[in-house]
């Protein structure tokens, strides 16, 4: 078969265009692994001062209110806000962070965790699930199971019966709850408006006056500009000093 001139240019341009549209998705890859630190937006920077790196002086110290969910003793001298995505990697990642700060620090330091819904509908029932399934005594455990799911690398469905069945929850009751939250918008959040106006992506943590943006590793690292970063070990026994 005779190939013509015109079909061979034709064929160069579209293989200059698989080209470039892979590079593309491996530069953005790479830039997303590289970028795990969020950033605040030009107005919300504004309201608040930085410190170092991804670290930013909160307007006010946050304390418990009755929907909060805990993890570890709710008389703990230090307390970690987090405000969370089930269905969002980077908070999947800081969870197992805080599980390894938890074991360190099993008396001093407690996690409440504050579920972050702004992002999508999914977010919105991933967080609806978690709360249903707090019903009856399973949040911890249904919040495990869809960070482990996004950790796979899997994506998370509608259909969160399944993993209320997998945890062995009454699903009658289990049902009932989520069709009612998600049909009313009786989803139980906590945080003042003053407080969510800074939460501008996730995961994003509130240690004593600081906020921390992003999945902060355990250890302390250099970032990306050279700047030498507190992990988040170091963070917290750092703030439990000044709390003796």
């Amino acid at each position: 078969m005779k190939i013509t001139r015109k079909s061979f240019r034709l064929s160069l341009i579209f293989i200059a265009i698989f080209i470039a549209i892979l590079i593309f998705i491996v530069a953005k890859r790479l830039f997303i692994n590289q970028n795990k630190f969020l950033s605040l937006s030009p107005s919300s920077k504004s309201q608040i001062t930085k410190i170092q790196g991804q670290t930013y002086l909160a307007p006010q110290i946050l304390t418990l209110e009755k929907t909060d969910q805990i993890i570890g003793p709710r008389q703990a001298p230090l307390k970690l806000f987090v405000y969370e995505d089930y269905t969002n990697l980077f908070s999947a990642n800081l969870a197992q962070t805080l599980d390894k700060i938890r074991k360190k620090f099993p008396q001093q330091v407690a996690v409440v965790v504050r579920p972050y819904t702004k992002s999508s509908s999914l977010a919105r029932s991933a967080a609806a699930s978690v709360q249903c399934a707090g019903q009856q005594g399973q949040w911890l455990a249904m919040r495990s199971l869809l960070f482990k799911t996004v950790e796979q690398e899997k994506f998370l469905t509608e259909n969160f019966q399944l993993d209320a069945q997998k945890l062995g929850l009454n699903l009658k009751s289990f049902n009932s709850c989520f069709l009612k939250v998600k049909k009313l918008g009786k989803l139980k959040t906590s945080g003042s408006q003053d407080v969510m106006k800074n939460i501008q992506g996730v995961p994003t943590m509130f240690i004593g006056q600081k906020i921390i943006l992003g999945a902060r590793p355990y250890n302390n690292y250099i970032d990306s500009h050279g700047d030498h970063i507190q992990g988040l070990e170091s963070l917290v026994a750092e703030q439990l000093t000044k709390i003796k």
